[in-house]
């Protein structure tokens, strides 16, 4: 009995080894340990045709309503607030509200020609009509290998997102994580080439590089389209071999020379807006060329404009544990700034500042070229299309849309940050907006109208 308890044993340790292995390699490793999520974890194998096959291609709704209850059976796909949005969502879709362009979206714009250019989840580039038919493959162009690069592992970055359109959608941006082989050095140096196309792809061609960071560059159109903005570029010509040069050089001084960090378009040409050497974060207006920025160990917020640079004005917290919670921007020259507390400031570029009227908790989700906005008074619980004097937060007129109740991030007061998961872009024509929905990264156009308004 002894012997064969110890065969046994023998047994179990040659065969546990391999039975891993088998099961690892054929993917089935979820079935030894648990259930199998529904989502896919790695990108399919492309299908026929090219890699880009299937790009742009939506489920049926029962199959996203059946997926979206299996996982909140199994809760490991989103947390419950997130899924809310989701339901939201698939319910204005059936009520005919919504309408579902594309699905797996990391990142969209809209371009010129009426059409939204999407990167999907597996990184490929599509673009679809506005009424979700017409799914096309899209490329930028750019060769880099004929420039000399190597393309990284993690092809795409950009703020996190890997594609930025420009406010008219005729120029796109994306950013490539490139090496190229540095002399003298066992390992090629990395960063991030910043490459522009025309909307319609095709002729993409490097402009600028930057520097390797977790989520990209963080990268700004001018509000006229004209101008791609950064925080500093890498200094010199936008090549493999001058960034070679700077890698491998022990002179200091050549990363001061030639610094940049707007590119004009079409033509390249290269310039430096001054003041904002020590910035890290920015977030430009969508109504203007103002923008403001943060500085390191800085808790103050300053403000700019990509048209001439330098400081407008500043404003300063009246201590360190007035922290801002979120900023959303309403006007032009203006900021609206949630305080912990809660409390809420009307903030101008120049600096000056004054307190929102008590009773209300004000969001601005999106705003429309006519001036109209998508808004709450209630921090989000309830949702109104409709237009604001944010001077005196006076309503003009307005459009209740409780069907969009689900969309609105309503703010916890008693958490530090509220949950902004999802993006908001107004339909270059005023009659909508596009929203991406944060559970399964679908993309839904929905209209708006002044039917019902009421002063």
């Amino acid at each position: 009995m002894r012997l064969r308890r110890i065969l046994l044993y023998l047994l179990l340790l040659v065969c546990l080894p391999w039975l891993f292995v088998a099961t690892a390699l054929t993917g089935s490793c979820e079935y030894l340990f648990g259930e199998q999520s529904t989502r896919p974890s790695t990108p399919p194998p492309p299908p026929p045709g090219g890699s880009d096959a299937g790009a742009g291609q939506v489920q049926s709704r029962q199959d996203r309503q059946a997926q979206l209850q299996a996982d909140a059976a199994l809760n490991d796909t989103a947390p419950g607030e997130l899924q809310a949005i989701s339901k939201g969502l698939l319910e204005l879709e059936a009520s005919g509200s919504a309408l579902l362009i594309a699905s797996d979206v990391l990142s969209f714009g809209q371009t010129a020609d009426d059409r939204v250019l999407c990167r999907d989840i597996y990184g490929r580039f599509f673009s679809v009509a506005l009424d979700g038919t017409d799914p096309r493959q899209w490329s930028s162009g750019w060769d880099h290998a004929a420039e000399g690069w190597c393309l990284s592992e993690d092809e795409y970055s950009l703020d996190g997102n890997g594609l930025l359109v420009s406010p008219d959608g005729k120029w796109v941006a994306i950013s490539r994580l490139v090496t190229t082989p540095v002399p003298g050095q066992d390992y090629p140096a990395r960063c991030n080439a910043v490459v522009i196309c025309s909307s319609a792809g095709g002729d993409g061609r490097c402009v600028a590089l930057a520097e390797e960071t977790d989520g990209g560059p963080q990268l700004a159109f001018s509000k006229g389209g004209s101008r791609l903005n950064a925080l500093l570029y890498i200094p010199g010509e936008p090549t493999a071999e001058h960034y070679a040069s700077l890698v491998s050089s022990s002179e200091a001084d050549i990363w001061q020379e030639g610094l940049y960090n707007y590119v004009d378009l079409p033509g390249g040409e290269r310039g430096l807006l001054p003041g904002l050497d020590n910035a890290e974060f920015f977030d430009r207006s969508p109504l203007s060329d103002n923008f403001w920025y943060q500085e390191l160990d800085n808790h103050a917020t300053m403000f700019s404009n990509f048209a001439e640079g330098g400081e407008l004005g500043r404003f300063t917290p009246a201590s360190e544990t007035d922290l801002t919670i979120f900023s959303e921007w309403v006007l032009p020259d203006a900021l609206l700034l949630a305080l912990a507390g809660p409390r809420q400031l009307l903030v101008r570029v120049d600096g000056s500042s004054a307190d929102v009227p008590a009773g209300g908790y004000w969001r601005c989700f999106c705003s429309f070229p006519d001036g109209a906005c998508l808004f709450s008074r209630d921090g989000g619980v309830s949702i109104e299309y409709g237009k604001v004097d944010w001077s005196s937060f006076s309503v003009d007129w307005s459009v209740e849309r409780p069907e969009l109740s689900a969309l609105g991030e309503p703010l916890v007061r008693d958490i530090e940050v509220p949950e902004i998961v999802h993006d908001w872009q107004a339909l270059r024509d005023g009659s909508g907006f596009l929203v991406r929905e944060p559970t399964y990264a679908g993309l839904y156009v929905v209209k708006v109208s002044k039917e019902g308004a009421k002063p």
